[in-house]
């Protein structure tokens, strides 16, 4: 699955910006949308009657600005929510929150609070998230080896016997360059995994590209497959910066 966000130019708000921006989700008649509140609340809505709040999330440790909720998805029981200015492993390192639905009571708790082992200050990891089933994705687009926003991408798999959340890959662009912020929009269906790129200039200035990456069964090495461009590509088309998978059909 892949949370839908809206940008702005690509351009990162800063703390205390009053910004326009929100993301959405849908998993299992459960709507998941985040309104510009100082970054630090996401509300639940059950489905179809939307104007039924059933929860409203905060990280245990969360901010004001730190943009909680500007990325999110769900699958089934678990939500996955990005604070991509959290400043825990440094200003702007960011962070990514798992909740899970507790059953029978039906409420949502931390079940994880999710950092970069390699975090540095302004990376803003959590800037897009993604969930399916037991593997969450998180990406830092202003991370990254080769240079300055090149951009990375992390996956942590669930404990299977109620442990810590464990960090599985780390993957970068295969042709990664400074400014091409790999990870600025994630999605994942099964084995495969697609990451937006919105700024690469293979096709022309900030042209845009998205990655393919697969894997086999779980616990097996991600792989990359395909680099997507527009057949009708040109400068600053920011191609990926959101990105989707349903089936077969990468979008």
């Amino acid at each position: 699955m892949g949370g839908v966000e809206e940008e702005n130019g690509g351009v990162p708000a800063r703390k205390g910006s009053a910004r326009g921006k929100c993301s959405c989700g849908v998993a299992d008649r459960l709507a998941v949308v985040w309104i510009l509140a100082a970054g630090l609340a996401a509300s639940l809505l059950a489905l179809p009657a939307a104007s039924q709040e059933v929860a409203q999330l905060r990280g245990a440790d969360t901010e004001s600005g730190d943009r909680f909720g500007e990325a999110l998805d769900a699958d089934g029981e678990r939500l996955v929510v990005g604070a991509r200015l959290a400043d825990g492993p440094g200003l702007d390192a960011g962070a990514a929150y798992v909740f899970e639905r507790e059953s029978p009571s039906g409420q949502w708790l931390e079940a994880a609070l999710l950092t970069a082992p390699d975090a540095g200050a302004g990376e803003l990891f959590g800037a897009s998230v993604a969930i399916a089933g037991d593997t969450v994705v998180v990406g830092a687009p202003f991370g990254g080896d080769a240079g300055f926003a090149s951009g990375a991408v992390y996956l942590f798999e669930a404990p299977a016997d109620g442990g810590d959340w464990a960090m599985s890959a780390r993957l970068t662009a295969p042709d990664a360059a400074a400014g091409d912020e790999f990870g600025a929009s994630v999605a994942i269906a099964g084995g495969r995994l697609l990451v937006g790129a919105p700024f690469h200039s293979g096709a022309g200035a900030g042209a845009g590209a998205a990655y393919v990456f697969e894997r086999g069964a779980a616990g097996t090495p991600w792989v990359f497959e395909e680099l997507l461009q527009a057949e009708d590509a040109s400068l600053s088309d920011q191609f990926g910066s959101a990105v989707a998978l349903a089936g077969t059909r990468v979008l």
